[in-house]
């Protein structure tokens, strides 16, 4: 294990102190250079005016650096918070469903085959073996696109009127899809091919016939 001798640590101790008096008697030396009572009056308020520059330019840098410094503090705030939020949200905020949403009773719009299922129908009688296909639900598909919201109302009709019929109506020329037909007839849908989807009565001076609309 080598020793070092207690006098490299005086030597250096030595340097530094010698560097940093050359430093400071360089300074004392240019203050002194700068306001000398042998410079002239042209000379000297040069130097002062490039001294002010440095300062204001020395305090801009400064103030510069602080606002970015408080920029980013807030950035990392707002990022911090937000991430915060969300972790509060996903582990510790449970959603509440109402129940009605997840009723028949409540998704039936008082419909007599859902009145009589849930026990709704007070004032009238209630016959068991009535026939429900006079009451059937009607829906249109214009292209292939719509088809994901065929078969959701399909679903949702079958889940809560079981004893309804529901029809489709289409133009052959805008459904090209054999899947199309496959899927609507496995969710319950009868499909009707029609050339012409007539506005809903009462209603002809303000809707135009689908006729002409799918057209446009």
């Amino acid at each position: 294990k080598t020793r070092i001798p207690s006098s490299f640590y005086l030597d250096l101790v030595s340097m530094i102190n010698n560097q940093y008096n050359e430093e400071q008697t360089f300074l004392d030396h240019s203050n002194d250079h700068c306001v000398s009572p042998s410079m002239d009056n042209e000379t000297m308020s040069r130097c002062l005016k490039i001294q002010r520059n440095f300062k204001r330019f020395y305090f801009a840098t400064k103030l510069r650096s602080s606002w970015i410094r408080i920029l980013l503090y807030i950035f990392l705030f707002i990022i911090y918070s937000i991430l915060i939020i969300n972790i509060y949200d996903y582990f510790f905020i449970q959603l509440n469903f109402s129940p009605k949403l997840l009723s028949s009773s409540y998704a039936c719009h008082d419909t007599p085959s859902c009145a009589a299922k849930n026990g709704l129908l007070t004032n009238q009688k209630v016959t068991i073996n009535r026939n429900f296909s006079k009451n059937a639900f009607f829906s249109a598909l214009y292209t292939d696109n719509y088809l994901l919201g065929a078969l959701t109302l399909g679903y949702t009709i079958k889940k809560h009127h079981p004893n309804h019929p529901m029809y489709m109506i289409y133009f052959q020329d805008r459904l090209y899809n054999e899947k199309t037909f496959c899927a609507l007839g496995i969710i319950g849908w009868k499909l009707m091919n029609v050339k012409q989807i007539s506005s809903v009565p009462g209603t002809h001076k303000k809707y135009i016939d689908q006729e002409k609309k799918r057209y446009f």
